[in-house]
């Protein structure tokens, strides 16, 4: 006697159409796989080194320049983008004169003028720089000019207050021949100091004492190598349902549907193309599935009375 077993059919249609959307869905996953990232520049934090308060003038041409050094970027970080460097000074002076006058005073004027000068790599460090701005481009020129007096003294000795200024500047540099490598690069830092007074003639006596520091900070922006997308952790879906074991009564296996070859688009466009063709393969096996059931169920033998 042949039987139909309904529940049976019922769980063979259900793994039929979950393999179909399975696979389905795993071709939709992989045409979206996530991009690769681009790098994006980071900067590293400043880095600054000290120039000890000292004496002016210190200049190259009689040994006395001060040398700030600083390391090349270290390229197995990534690639050089440009390298920030900073300098700022704090001056400091003072200035006492002796009038020796038959006049109770005179007019008298005092000022004190610094100039500062530092070289920019690859600009070669100058031996002496004469007064006044800088006509080289790879220089850093920092004016200060302190002014104490301009009027009457008295006959004697006056002491002016200890005066002291601030003054900075900042470059950027992107050549990466010069600032990427091993190696240092050495930034000669100049100075060179004046006293103006006048007004009296060779009667006078001026004592002056006038003083730097300085710290220069530099910061590298490099972009490190690209990385690509995050690995994605392997699906892990519920296993298929496996149907029983057939039976000698149960009516032959219809054939396997076949899949369709989905046309190829570009990887933004596969996931809309993709659901739309699953969803209308699924419902044509699914249809064909009770199609057949309905049929056996009409031949199926019944027995004799």
């Amino acid at each position: 006697m042949l039987r139909f077993d309904a529940a049976r059919a019922r769980r063979a249609t259900g793994v039929t159409v979950v393999t179909v959307l399975m696979t389905l869905a795993a071709g939709a996953s992989a045409a979206q796989a996530s991009p690769v990232e681009e790098a994006q520049p980071v900067t590293t934090p400043w880095v600054c080194s000290t120039m000890p308060s000292r004496v002016t003038d210190f200049r190259v041409f009689n040994g006395t320049a001060h040398s700030f050094t600083i390391p090349k970027f270290d390229e197995s970080l990534g690639v050089f983008s440009a390298i920030d460097v900073s300098v700022d000074v704090e001056l400091t002076a003072g200035m006492q004169v002796n009038l020796n006058l038959t006049e109770p005073e005179a007019d008298v004027t005092v000022n004190a003028r610094y100039e500062l000068w530092m070289n920019i790599p690859p600009e070669p460090v100058a031996a002496n720089f004469p007064p006044g701005p800088s006509d080289r481009a790879g220089t850093v020129y920092l004016p200060v000019e302190i002014a104490w007096a301009n009027g009457p003294l008295p006959n004697g000795s006056t002491v002016f207050e200890t005066r002291a200024e601030s003054v900075g500047d900042s470059f950027t540099s992107l050549d990466s021949g010069v600032w990427a490598g091993s190696g240092l690069q050495t930034l000669a830092f100049q100075s060179n100091t004046t006293i103006g007074a006048t007004g009296v003639g060779g009667n006078g006596e001026y004592i002056q004492n006038t003083t730097a520091t300085a710290d220069l900070c530099y910061r590298y922006t490099y972009l490190p190598a690209a990385s690509g997308p995050a690995p994605e952790p392997d699906p892990d879906p519920e296993p298929p349902l496996t149907p029983d074991e057939p039976t000698d009564s149960d009516p032959a296996p219809s054939p396997e549907p076949e899949l369709l070859e989905l046309p190829s688009t570009g990887a933004d466009d596969r996931l809309n193309s993709v659901l739309p063709l699953a969803l209308v393969a699924a419902t044509a096996i699914l249809g064909g599935m009770m199609l057949r059931q309905r049929s056996n169920v009409r031949t199926a033998v019944r027995p004799r009375a």
